[in-house]
């Protein structure tokens, strides 16, 4: 199997050991790009989708980090399951709206949106 070559979970990177996560990574934006959005007609899936897709920048930049400091104080993140997910997520969500909020006027809104 592929995953028992070093390359792919023991080379020391920043955050990551190997390139496993990169491929997965990569593979879930190749998913998520033939979802087919133009053709959901229903208003309030539409605004469901516009409202969690809304800080996307914000919840990228500030994951890994947070992550790392959640771990301290919920098992779900720390045991890297699904329901630590959805904590991390939304307290970067949190974080993001909040940021914009304050910074909403200044350049520093591109940290956010």
């Amino acid at each position: 199997m592929l995953a028992d070559y070093k390359i792919f979970i023991e080379i020391k990177g920043v955050f990551y050991k190997g390139i496993r996560f990169n491929i997965q990574a990569t593979c879930i934006i190749f998913i998520f790009s033939l979802f087919p959005s133009d053709k959901i007609k229903n208003k309030y899936i539409q605004k469901f989708l516009t409202i969690i897709t809304n800080y996307t920048a914000g919840v990228y930049y500030l994951h890994m980090a947070l992550g790392k400091y959640l771990q301290y104080y919920f098992d779900d993140v720390k045991k890297r399951n699904f329901r630590g997910l959805f904590i991390t997520y939304f307290v970067c969500y949190l974080i993001s709206f909040f940021g914009m909020l304050i910074f909403g006027k200044t350049p520093l809104k591109y940290l956010f949106c």
